[in-house]
């Protein structure tokens, strides 16, 4: 970062009086301890854009009456544009102006959250797989789809996803070719169980635990192109859901019984008795506790 000049120094000390308080100083270098360590970061992931910022000179502390500097806010629109979403409304517009943002990352998550949002905005395709799996049952399909009362629902043979092996679905999914090779990630990104934040994270659970690291600002960014990448496919395959739902439904649900019947059970888990040391006393109530009695070695003997 480039030196400071004594007319700068002067302008930071007439910008923030409170410098020259000891107790509120203590305060201004927690903040620019902050700030240094988002402008590594800046300087890591984007050296060019940093390099001419810096040419330009481009103002490292925020300007009076604002919550973030020139620099951090180049930052968060590379952050934005180039590695995964930043709700930019969010972080320019902090209302407490405690800077919060330069520490803890903002994700807002794009998946589908029924538990927060309901089912009114989601389209026939994707109702009918919540209604596929068990989640809709056939009068709320019909009032939020405004299906008509002779749209043959019943038709369709309906198990749930059940007891279903996962890489069995998928494997018989890419067998069939077409979007239909997407629903395990439909099924995935409806049960917000694709294993990125950025699809199960919801409103009732949001993520605020990301933070202005490589290590998070890395992961961040693979997750998000791994969702992009699934949602893409699960709209593909709900899109072709939506086709011919009577037919293609039917299809989907003979596919997952399918699955459901040939999944081989769960292999039951042998028992383990866990015991405390206050309750057990060597060779008189092992019985009582393990069901099991041992011999002592004296019967054993015959005596």
């Amino acid at each position: 970062m480039a030196s400071m000049t004594a007319q700068e120094l002067l302008e930071v000390l007439t910008a923030f009086p409170h410098l020259l308080i000891p107790s509120q100083a203590a305060e201004f270098l927690g903040m620019l301890d902050s700030t240094v360590d988002l402008l590594c970061l800046f300087q890591h992931y984007f050296p060019a854009q940093f390099q001419q910022a810096m040419q330009q000179r481009v103002p490292f502390l925020p300007e009076k009456g604002e919550s973030y500097s020139g620099l951090e806010l180049q930052f968060f629109k590379l952050v934005d544009e180039h590695l995964f979403p930043l709700p930019f409304d969010v972080v320019s517009g902090d209302p407490f102006d405690d800077r919060v943002y330069v520490f803890r990352i903002p994700v807002l998550p794009f998946g589908i959250d029924v538990d927060c949002s309901g089912y009114d905005e989601l389209d026939l395709g994707w109702l009918l797989l919540f209604y596929l799996l068990g989640t809709l049952e056939e009068q709320d399909l019909r009032a939020y789809a405004q299906l008509r009362e002779d749209t043959l629902l019943q038709q369709i043979p309906r198990t749930g996803l059940g007891e279903v092996s996962r890489s069995l679905l998928e494997l018989r999914c890419q067998a069939q070719g077409g979007p239909i090779a997407y629903l395990p990630q439909a099924v995935a990104m409806a049960l917000n169980d694709t294993g990125t934040i950025w699809l199960d994270a919801s409103m009732e659970e949001p993520i605020d635990d990301a933070f202005w690291t490589r290590t998070d600002v890395d992961e961040l960014s693979r997750q998000y192109l791994l969702a992009l990448d699934i949602a893409e496919k699960a709209a593909s395959f709900a899109a072709w859901l939506e086709e011919d739902p009577l037919r293609h439904c039917t299809l989907v649900s003979w596919l997952l019984i399918a699955c459901t019947r040939d999944t081989p059970p769960r292999e039951a888990r042998p028992k383990v008795a866990t015991v405390s040391a206050q309750r057990f006393v060597e060779g008189i109530n092992m019985g009582e506790l393990f069901r099991r009695y041992i011999a002592l070695p004296a019967r054993r003997a015959g005596q």
